[in-house]
């Protein structure tokens, strides 16, 4: 089987080879790719949004590469003030900014234009002009 490279999953277009990558469409999913990983007695997967800011070794990466390409955004007004809006680890960053921006919502603008996906953006305190995700962020579910 032939393998595919980190380089096709990176924004760099930096890494090596790779076994087939397991691909996280629905939240639900999550669950089976944790059996596999522990079926295969690895502990430490990579797991990528978009792969952006990542540098990967031209060796690749002999374990397995779970892809998170969960996506969609939901909304439930708490107040007059408070919309709390749950988006999934895999939907762009960039394409929440712009549905908040539509929705008329504030608290995320700055981060317009900031690469990568929602799910790795708590893990970086994604930021910019003086907004960061931690700043609006009420919390995670892993």
């Amino acid at each position: 089987m032939p393998h595919l490279a980190l380089a096709s999953l990176t924004t760099l277009r930096l890494g090596g080879p790779v076994g087939e990558p397991l691909y996280v469409s629905d939240p639900d999913d999550w669950q089976e790719l944790v059996h596999t990983v522990v079926r295969r007695e690895e502990y430490s997967p990579l797991t990528l949004g978009h792969g952006s800011n990542v540098i990967a070794s031209d060796t690749g990466h002999t374990g397995t590469v779970a892809v998170m390409n969960t996506r969609g955004i939901t909304a439930k007004r708490q107040d007059d003030n408070t919309v709390l809006a749950t988006a999934l680890a895999g939907h762009a960053l960039t394409d929440l900014t712009a549905w908040a921006a539509a929705e008329h919502l504030s608290g995320i603008e700055c981060l317009a234009g900031i690469p990568g996906t929602v799910g790795a953006a708590p893990v970086q305190n994604a930021g910019a002009y003086g907004q960061q995700v931690g700043d609006t962020l009420d919390h995670l579910t892993t």
